[in-house]
């Protein structure tokens, strides 16, 4: 199916059809959102048209475990090689977990582990 991004005659945006029914108008774009499994490999998940279209990452508390972190930086950039045109953008927020100076702690990230894995 062909996307349906072209301006009608009042002077509207058409909802592409990859993010139809439950896209939702945001200025003169569209905007969805979808849980991604990190374990499972992007292509399973988003077809190539979702895949390559993406403008945002948005992810909050998603890596208070250390072992979360390659596969989770790993989903992001297959996101960022499909949608390299776009430019797109990764925001990510996490409550702490570690321990008081985020040391001592096998299995919970720090921000120090978050930064250096990027």
């Amino acid at each position: 199916m062909a996307s349906t991004s072209t301006i009608s005659s009042s002077d509207e945006y058409s909802c592409p059809w990859w993010i139809a029914p439950d896209g939702i108008r945001l200025g003169k774009g569209w905007a969805n959102c979808t849980p991604l499994d990190w374990t499972v490999p992007l292509d399973e998940q988003l077809t190539k048209d979702q895949s390559s279209s993406i403008d945002f990452i948005i992810a909050s508390d998603v890596v208070f475990l250390a072992s979360m972190m390659n596969s989770l930086l790993h989903t992001v950039d297959t996101i960022f090689n499909a949608s390299a045109s776009n430019n797109p953008s990764f925001i990510l927020s996490f409550q702490r977990r570690d321990a008081k100076d985020g040391e001592g702690s096998a299995a919970f990230t720090t921000v120090d582990g978050v930064i250096a894995a990027v």
